[in-house]
């Protein structure tokens, strides 16, 4: 996100039910961290009755792939999902050269 002026970012952390689309917690930080992404997990846990739901989907960033958000996810029991490294094949040809 852009800030107040010329070269300042913040990072937002954003936490939803993928059923509802509530969104049950959320921070905004100066630095796309991974301890901070675990830290907002946990609080997201403990906010929503201490029960994990049993998987984090999460996109592809450095934070949400960190050494600091493995373990933790682990210990909870979580599994972790990205979406797709590469791209999908289009089902439309371009097309071709030939006449």
């Amino acid at each position: 996100m852009r800030g107040p002026a010329k070269g300042i970012w913040y990072q937002a952390y954003v936490g939803l039910d993928i059923f509802s689309r509530y969104v049950v917690g959320w921070r905004v930080e100066r630095i796309e961290d991974g301890q901070l992404a675990a830290d907002l997990v946990q609080v997201i846990v403990a906010d929503t009755g201490g029960n994990p739901p049993g998987y984090l989907h999460a996109d592809g960033g450095a934070a949400m792939t960190s050494n600091a958000l493995a373990p933790m996810l682990v210990d909870m029991d979580l599994s972790r999902s990205h979406p797709r490294s590469h791209p999908t094949p289009t089902p439309f040809r371009r097309p071709s050269s030939r006449p």
